[in-house]
Order: structure tokens, then sequence, then C-alpha cells
């Protein structure tokens, strides 16, 4: 964690499962490919400490994530 004009900064490991879906898309045969996929994951166990310039941040028991992978299938 940092925070916008302090030099301080805080870190903080979590674990925990994630469960993951998403779709590949292939509009040509030629390898191209569009895959956006989701994410949502629970933090079982933290730590360290997420304290910066006093200021303490509380992460979320739930997280969730979402992106989009654009690419190239080379076929052997």
């Amino acid at each position: 964690f940092t925070r916008d004009g302090e030099t301080a900064e805080a870190k903080k490991w979590e674990l925990g499962p994630e469960a993951i879906a998403g779709y590949k898309w292939q509009p040509t045969r030629y390898g191209f490919y569009v895959m956006p996929w989701v994410a949502i994951g629970v933090t079982l166990h933290s730590s360290g400490d997420a304290t910066v310039a006093g200021r303490t941040y509380d992460p979320l028991p739930v997280n969730l994530f979402a992106t989009m992978n654009i690419g190239w299938e080379f076929r052997l």
C-alpha cells in the first residue's frame, strides 16, 4: 500500500482460493484469440500491516478481478 505525498509503504500478503471463469473466442482459424475472464477469491489468511502514515487500510474479504487476454496461438 502507498499513499500520495508519503514515502512510506506497507506490504501485506494474502492467501486464499480463487474461482476463475472465462471463454476463449477464436474469430479466425489462423490462431488469433480473445479470452475475457473473471475471477472471484476470498481471503483465508493474511499477514503484514497495511498502515501508511497513520492510516490503516482494510482489504476486502472477497475480491473480484476481471480482465481480457488477446493473443496468438501457434499450432505445432
